[in-house]
């Protein structure tokens, strides 16, 4: 599902709830920014489309099929050396993603801004297979090999799906009514307080004259 069926299906409205493809102040566009209570931010992209993802996984789920059902050995060899291939090309492809978001700076990218950035996956099982993949990448000279879900938080990146992204979509809507309702108690407090202030200060002026 890609992320604005998913906003429409929450009920987040652009510009109350969310903005699309706003530059921020380093000069980057993300695909959405979320508002949060008290002025924060975060911000999304979705690399993928809900279709390319889905195509790439059903080819690598055929790919595995093929290489379980055959039988003879050389055609077997081969069938997982593609498969392989495809794999770390689907992998390196997040990876690079990952690395796109970091560039742009998303995280942090001001005050105001939290300090992580999403990375959509729109679908469900292209999200659970690549988090059971790793990766190698060079750091400081040396070979580091560790899962890509690590690579991405390790880089303020949160991989995310539809059924995630619901989760946090509805308890930033219910953190904005709650906050929302808040400012308002507040807000009728404070006009309270000032009404009270104001009647005193007329029934003070009432005294003064009534005792003239």
């Amino acid at each position: 599902m890609d992320l604005k069926s998913l906003l429409d299906l929450v009920d987040f409205k652009e510009n109350t709830h969310y903005l699309k493809g706003k530059q921020i102040a380093n000069g980057k566009i993300p695909d959405f920014t979320f508002k949060l209570p008290e002025n924060k931010v975060v911000h999304v992209d979705c690399k993928f489309s809900t279709s390319n993802a889905g195509l790439i996984y059903e080819d690598l789920k055929n790919l595995r099929k093929n290489l379980n059902d055959e039988t003879n050995d050389e055609k077997h060899l081969e069938l997982e050396k593609d498969y392989k291939k495809e794999v770390n090309k689907f992998t390196a492809a997040t990876k690079g993603q990952i690395d796109d978001l970091v560039d742009r700076k998303y995280a942090g990218s001001d005050e105001n801004t939290l300090d992580f950035a999403f990375l959509y996956i729109p679908t469900e099982s292209s999200y659970a297979f690549l988090i059971e993949q790793r990766i190698t990448y060079e750091e400081r000279k040396n070979k580091i090999d560790i899962p890509l879900l690590h690579y991405a938080l390790k880089n303020r990146v949160i991989l995310t799906n539809p059924s995630l992204m619901m989760a946090y979509l509805n308890t930033v809507k219910r953190s904005l009514m709650t906050h929302n309702l808040s400012e308002n108690i507040k807000k009728i407090s404070d006009l309270h307080n000032s009404f009270k202030l104001e009647w005193n200060t007329f029934a003070n002026s009432c005294d003064e004259i009534e005792s003239q």
